[in-house]
């Protein structure tokens, strides 16, 4: 029984670890797309 409670929070504490992994990579990679939506919008202005 204890066991099996261990395991499951380790796979609870795994998969949260993943998806805070996930949601930064996404994250980043979205500001990036903004910061180069951002710097063409500039270089077209001037």
């Amino acid at each position: 029984m204890l066991q099996y409670f261990v395991d499951g929070v380790w796979k609870d504490i795994a998969s949260g670890a993943l998806l805070v992994l996930i949601s930064r990579i996404i994250s980043k990679q979205l500001l990036h797309q903004n910061v180069d939506c951002l710097y063409l919008m500039q270089s077209k202005n001037q």
